[in-house]
């Protein structure tokens, strides 16, 4: 097979997911935070979107991008939809009390959290940091990362989606939802040839 009827059937049997994190504190110190707060505690924080979402996000798409042209990849597109996806997750993790690919409370990861979202994809991938209070210290750690850089160079996305929240234990929540979607008209196409 080849062309995205086998896009799809590895899709489909074989989702790519990929993950990383970066946090301003040791990762001890998140789970030990995290385990010493009652359920009552975590329930008190608060998930709030910054005044200058739209430019931090805006500033953090432009990186991605710059980062992606270094090394001859396309340009992702921005996706509404993985925009929510990621502005959501940033506060479950704040409201959570926890910073972590899976929810500890339902254990969805990024793959079962676009899925359960709407969001049907060859590949997904996510990026996680808190702590990090300029889109250019966040992108600095990202890069220093082999996990993270790889993520954002990968050949694999084409959309993504931004999230940036503040609140919590770190302060500033980031998450970048990468992407490459079943395309809507494959997906009409399939559901117009059962009728």
């Amino acid at each position: 097979m080849t062309g995205r009827l086998a896009k799809l059937m590895w899709g489909i049997l074989l989702p790519a997911f990929a993950c990383g994190c970066s946090v301003t504190s040791a990762p001890d110190d998140v789970d030990a935070a995290r385990l010493s707060r009652s359920r009552q505690d975590q329930d008190q924080y608060k998930c709030l979107t910054p005044e200058d979402e739209q430019r931090l996000a805006g500033e953090l798409f432009e990186l991605i991008n710059l980062e992606r042209s270094k090394v001859g990849l396309p340009a992702v597109q921005r996706a509404n939809r993985l925009d929510r996806i990621a502005s959501d997750y940033a506060c479950r993790m704040i409201r959570g009390g926890f910073f972590a690919h899976l929810d500890p409370e339902t254990g969805a990861g990024p793959g079962q959290r676009a899925i359960n979202d709407g969001y049907r994809f060859y590949a997904i991938g996510e990026n996680l940091a808190v702590g990090h209070e300029t889109t250019a210290e966040v992108m600095k750690a990202w890069m220093a990362s082999d996990a993270h850089r790889s993520i954002i160079r990968s050949p694999a996305w084409t959309e993504v989606g931004l999230g940036v929240r503040v609140g919590g234990r770190h302060g500033i929540y980031w998450v970048q939802e990468f992407g490459d979607p079943v395309e809507p008209a494959f997906a009409m196409a399939s559901s117009d040839s059962s009728e």
